[in-house]
């Protein structure tokens, strides 16, 4: 996958490998700072071993990097491990200072962060900064991946591609909620089904909290939206189901 923008940060990288064994790179979130560092990883370890997490980095995860790091490569190069800590215990840290203060040959760390960490890590590691990203390099690498040039304009405001993802997804799930409360209203039952037939968890929330709004600015409806809401939002599942249960619900209230 090609990355845009970065290319400071992109350049910075290559010089250090396969020279450093412990980087760090940093920066906002959804820059291309995890795909960066897998790239990097699979480049240095070549046949060898390449391990990645995202997630919570906690002192289990920490142990069992600590024993593939110590366990014999597969391949020719080594082994690269590329891990990400935006989120982590301090157990987990402390753990793995001695492993990437002093790896192994043919070892590699990529740690990869959007938030600060603690100095003990950063003191040990060689880092690379990624920036932000400008709007033409978001437009580029969202047209890439196939989103029409007029939509990734609306969003390239945002600073990473990461972020104008997550903004146009929300954007699409807001206009999925509006097609349902306006199918609603018609009462059209059929279209209600065919709007939810690929609804989540992020479009029930999303709706829950429009009909709370809505309990707001319309006071003589206010507990039948709210009942709804909770419904919604005590349901175990996000089922079409589930769906089809509050919309009924909402056109027998009559309140749209």
């Amino acid at each position: 996958m090609i990355l845009y923008g970065n290319e400071k940060a992109l350049s910075e990288l290559g010089k250090l490998l396969p020279d450093s064994k412990t980087i760090l790179l940093s920066g906002p979130w959804g820059v291309g700072k995890f795909l960066a560092a897998q790239q990097a990883a699979l480049a240095v370890a070549d046949l060898g071993d390449t391990i990645t997490h995202r997630g919570f980095f906690g002192v289990e995860l920490a142990r069992y990097l600590i024993d593939c790091s110590y366990a014999r490569a597969m391949g020719t190069k080594g082994k690269a491990f590329v891990v990400e800590c935006d989120e982590f215990s301090t157990e987990a840290i402390n753990a793995i200072l001695k492993v990437i203060e002093e790896p192994l040959p043919n070892t590699y760390f990529f740690l990869v962060s959007s938030v600060e960490l603690p100095s003990t890590i950063v003191s040990r590691c060689q880092q690379v900064h990624f920036l932000r990203m400008s709007p033409p390099e978001i437009v580029q690498a969202l047209v890439a991946t196939g989103m029409a040039f007029a939509l990734a304009e609306q969003v390239s405001h945002a600073g990473s591609v990461g972020a104008a993802l997550k903004e146009y997804s929300l954007g699409e799930v807001r206009t999925n909620v509006a097609t349902f409360l306006n199918a609603v209203h018609a009462q059209d039952m059929e279209l209600i089904v065919k709007a939810t037939k690929e609804w989540g968890r992020l479009e029930v929330e999303v709706l829950a909290n429009k009909l709370k709004m809505l309990s707001i600015t319309d006071p003589e409806h206010r507990q039948d939206y709210f009942e709804v809401a909770l419904f919604l939002q005590r349901a175990a599942t996000c089922d079409r189901l589930t769906l089809v249960l509050a919309a009924r619900n909402l056109m027998q209230r009559n309140i749209l």
